[in-house]
């Protein structure tokens, strides 16, 4: 069964996916290597690594979420690495639009452009690298 061993009590209303381990590890996935390669540019600052995860981890777990619920959705296809990539990057930029509206309101559209400059890339070659995994039973 792919869904969690343990659950917190009043947490059966949550969709079956969001309760499913691949959708986690996914997630997981997003949250480790998306802030280290959002911030690859900055590679050569040894000191920068703990900022891009300050700076990038929210980002990326939003990310993180809204692809691996696309991914991991019942569907009878498996999408094929042009398509993750493309939606990878989607969410990355969603992430990135996410956090950006939450640090600037007035004017989120410098802020997201930044984000979204590390996040967009990050995000597409994290969803290009995904591994088919089993398919989740439908509910």
């Amino acid at each position: 069964m792919n869904t969690l061993s343990r659950a917190l009590p009043g947490w059966r209303w949550m969709p079956p996916l969001v309760r499913a381990a691949p959708y986690w590890r996914t997630v997981g996935r997003f949250a480790l290597w998306g802030p280290l390669v959002g911030g690859a540019p900055y590679a050569v600052f040894v000191i920068t690594i703990p900022f891009a995860y300050a700076i990038g981890l929210v980002p990326a777990l939003v990310a993180g979420m809204l692809f691996s619920a696309w991914l991991h959705a019942p569907a009878p296809r498996y999408p094929s690495a042009g398509w993750r990539a493309a939606l990878g990057a989607l969410c990355g930029a969603l992430g990135c639009a996410a956090v950006a509206f939450a640090l600037d309101a007035r004017d989120a559209r410098t802020a997201w452009a930044v984000l979204a400059l590390h996040g967009v890339p990050a995000g597409a070659l994290l969803g290009a690298m995904q591994r088919e995994r089993r398919r989740l039973p439908p509910p």
